[in-house]
């Protein structure tokens, strides 16, 4: 059983549909922990900073309100970097954390001819360059 998941969450309205399923998928591990991370992009003007922060900030409450309808509670956290993989990785590979899940959605799907899901997304960037396990769950656009 799966300790503590980590849910890399864009600030996208595709995000806020795939909760409801990761929050189902969460609420039937109850000793299991959940953090949610939304990555930003540094500016050098600082204005920029501070709205891009507060936006992730934001997205991340409202997302931790959604899962609360379920029954989980998740912690919020802020990445900062250039790439998002790279910050996303690095957040789930802090040795602090101890992360052994990481829960992400996409919208491409895979082909037989494929040899990782969703090639060329974030995803798929996520699956090749991450050491811990990784669950994809399949969005639909309405």
């Amino acid at each position: 059983m799966y300790r503590h998941i980590l849910a890399p969450i864009d600030c996208s309205e595709d995000a806020r549909r795939l909760v409801p399923d990761l929050a189902r998928y969460i609420s039937r591990m109850p000793s299991c922990q959940m953090t949610l991370v939304a990555t930003v992009t540094p500016s050098p003007i600082p204005q920029i900073n501070h709205v891009r922060q507060l936006h992730a900030r934001e997205t991340l409450h409202a997302m931790h309100k959604l899962f609360l309808n379920f029954g989980v509670y998740a912690f919020c956290r802020v990445a900062e970097g250039d790439d998002t993989v790279t910050a996303t990785l690095e957040t789930a590979h802090d040795e602090e954390e101890l992360f052994d899940l990481i829960v992400l959605g996409s919208y491409q799907t895979r082909t037989e001819a494929d040899d990782f899901p969703c090639e060329g997304s974030f995803a798929d960037k996520i699956c090749r360059k991450s050491h811990l396990p990784v669950y994809i769950l399949p969005a639909f656009r309405p």
